[in-house]
């Protein structure tokens, strides 16, 4: 490794959008399939775990999904993404998760009390400290949402900190969501993939991310102000 190579390695670093079910190595999915029984996915994923295409790499992102399914895998999931992430210098990381593609085999509070134990596992190993985002899945509509906030406002450990929107920006504008929401006075943190410029002039979140350059950021701050 060059010298700025070791320098930016040896960086303290901040990260600040990671999705938990992308975060599972091939490695950990591997045990996770052999702990159900699951069979692997025929083609799209190669042994470095690259993918052939985006729908190769939803087949997969789903199966992940559906082998979360206790606690202790949430636990350990968590953990091994939040140490290698400590081992490229991270000392500080907001995590993101899709409840909605867990529910049908596990129940929402034991998800995030298994992401919360491996939060805590990784602070007492590493000196990191994460923060958790559940996520709503967009496509699943305004009335989904606002349930998914009943039930993030009523089982809040201090690790959360905001809720964000996943999947497709297009054609499911969030601003209907942003705006019931922040009438409830809760801090949002939401991807902005798919806003426009008049979606922005309709919400108040405290996040904007994905797919924001800075310009573009800067720009629409200063619309806001």
């Amino acid at each position: 490794m060059s010298a700025l190579g070791e320098f930016i390695a040896r960086l303290p670093k901040a990260e600040l959008h990671l999705h938990l079910e992308g975060a599972v190595s091939p490695e950990l999915f591997a045990h996770l399939r052999d702990k159900y029984d699951v069979p692997a996915l025929e083609g799209g994923e190669t042994e470095a775990g690259q993918f052939k295409d985006l729908a190769a790499f939803l087949a997969v992102y789903q199966q992940v999904c559906s082998c979360m399914r206790s606690r202790e895998d949430f636990r350990e999931t968590t953990y091994a993404a939040l140490e290698r992430a400590a081992g490229s210098g991270a000392r500080y990381v907001e995590m993101f998760f899709s409840p909605a593609a867990h529910e049908t085999v596990i129940d929402y509070r034991s998800m995030v009390d298994g992401i919360v134990d491996g939060m805590h596992a990784a602070r007492k190993e590493f000196g990191l400290l994460a923060r958790l985002i559940p996520a709503h899945n967009r496509e699943l509509g305004l009335d989904r949402g606002m349930a998914f906030l009943d039930t993030v406002l009523n089982y809040r450990p201090p690790k959360v900190i905001g809720i964000g929107l996943d999947y497709a920006g297009r054609p499911h504008p969030p601003a209907g969501l942003f705006a019931t929401t922040l009438n409830r006075e809760y801090t949002l943190a939401a991807e902005a993939f798919g806003l426009s410029q008049a979606t922005l002039g309709e919400i108040a979140a405290n996040g904007l991310n994905h797919g924001w350059s800075p310009r573009s950021a800067a720009l629409a701050a200063d619309e806001r102000r």
